[in-house]
């Protein structure tokens, strides 16, 4: 649970990082809507304990992602969970929008801001879990074909992603120490903290 609230405000951060680099007035907004992104996988964890242990043995075992996994375990997948329990509780259209994950195959330009913040959101947590991949190789391949596929929506490049990603392994370092976490041993914090060609690695 604490690795999963500690990518969430990793990704947050990239967000806001990259809303503001790139000229989007709404940085703030899509900080808070990074953080809920991924409130439908949060709850799985938290409540459904079980259900996410099997999501994630059927990652292991088979070759699949853990999206794909979530949607056959739960019959439900975790944006649309985290949809529902959000209107539930009354969160902005935006936020819920926001948790979209990010469309497969061509993107294109956004046409009105909620879609922009969507898309930051999404993008952001997408870097974010292709630098969790465990060879550093293949977080490098998986980075450089997100920036490639969004180029016809914003011009991101790795020197946005360093400053994004330095800024977001500070805040997060600070962030798991505020939560009594020691940051070397949460795994998602060490994996996003490698040095990947574009930054300084964690000290």
């Amino acid at each position: 649970m604490h690795d999963a609230l500690i990518q969430s405000f990793y990704s947050a951060i990239v967000a806001k990082v990259l809303s503001h680099q790139t000229g989007f007035r709404q940085s703030t907004d899509a900080f808070t809507a990074a953080m809920f992104h991924n409130l439908g996988r949060t709850l799985v964890i938290h409540y459904f304990s079980d259900k996410y242990e099997a999501i994630i043995d059927c990652v292991d075992q088979r070759p699949t992602d853990e999206l794909t996994a979530a949607r056959e375990i739960l019959g439900i997948p975790y944006h649309e969970l985290g949809a529902d329990v959000a209107r539930e509780w009354k969160f902005p259209e935006t936020i819920i929008q926001a948790m979209l994950p990010l469309r497969r195959g061509e993107l294109d330009s956004c046409e009105n801001d909620g879609e922009h913040i969507g898309f930051i959101v999404a993008f952001a947590n997408q870097i974010c879990a292709a630098a969790l991949s465990a060879e550093l190789e293949t977080a490098n391949d998986r980075i450089s074909i997100l920036c490639e596929r969004t180029q016809r929506v914003w011009s991101v490049d790795r020197e946005h992603l360093r400053v994004a990603f330095d800024q977001a392994n500070a805040l997060s370092v600070n962030y798991a120490k505020l939560l009594k976490l020691d940051p070397s041993s949460q795994p998602s914090l060490v994996s996003l903290t490698r040095d990947f060609g574009f930054r300084a690695s964690i000290d």
